[in-house]
């Protein structure tokens, strides 16, 4: 519904209950107040899940904080014991080379 005329429909609902017989013998007023009472769930319910979907991503948000703290950690760690560890140098390489290719990028400044 357009803003601003949810107002009105309610309106021209409560003045047609108020005057059943001035309708046609095909309309019932009640099926206009349904369909609003029906609008008004279907808003309360859309403003449930817009609620629950920014719980999810602020939840999501805190564990890719988590994640990358962890990540940053283990990196360290990680590259103190390379330096005695031919296997874990050689795996090391990629991450030397996800950092090159996508870490610290700087934009165009053309």
């Amino acid at each position: 519904m357009a803003e601003g005329r949810e107002g009105y429909v309610r309106l021209v609902s409560r003045i047609a209950n108020q005057h059943p017989t001035s309708l046609s013998r095909a309309d019932n007023p009640t099926d206009l107040s349904n369909m609003l009472d029906y609008y008004q769930n279907l808003e309360q319910s859309r403003l449930s899940i817009l609620q629950a979907l920014e719980t999810v991503q602020e939840i999501q948000i805190g564990a890719a904080t988590d994640i990358m703290e962890m990540t940053d950690r283990y990196v360290k760690s990680l590259q103190i014991a390379r330096e005695n560890e031919a296997s874990l140098d050689l795996a090391m390489q990629e991450v030397d080379d996800w950092n090159k290719r996508f870490a610290n990028k700087e934009p165009n400044k053309d």
